[in-house]
């Protein structure tokens, strides 16, 4: 986990125990940290349908630039190392980045540290 180009990213792993799919099926995809997002997790949307989510939520999201779009969600479980969490993933037209918003870290402790390029997540 680093920062890159002044972002915080983080290695991650969507599980959805449902169908018994992993994404990636092997190792961790890269994820922005985004404490801007006040949702769980967004993602693209072949990651989306690679993870088998059903479209149990569609939401409203006005995005940094003021945009208003609509989202579509399903539940899956985030892994952050030992850090894992469920909650609502989703997917919206036009994202190319997997996002980790405010609340897949609510009962954890995200440090930050821009002298060594370093970001870490713990469980509190």
């Amino acid at each position: 986990m680093s920062v890159v180009e002044g972002i915080p990213v983080v290695r991650v792993r969507f599980i959805n125990y449902l169908s018994g799919v992993k994404y990636p099926p092997e190792g961790t995809v890269g994820a922005v940290v985004d404490t801007g997002y006040q949702g769980f997790a967004a993602v693209p949307l072949e990651i989306f349908r690679a993870l088998k989510l059903g479209r149990d939520e569609v939401r409203r999201l006005v995005l940094a630039d003021g945009r208003v779009i609509s989202s579509q969600g399903g539940y899956a479980t985030l892994a952050v190392g030992d850090y894992e969490v469920d909650g609502l993933v989703e997917t919206y037209e036009g994202l190319s980045e997997v996002l980790i918003g405010s609340d897949a870290l609510r009962r954890a402790r995200l440090s930050v540290n821009y002298c060594l390029g370093a970001v870490t997540v713990e469980r509190c």
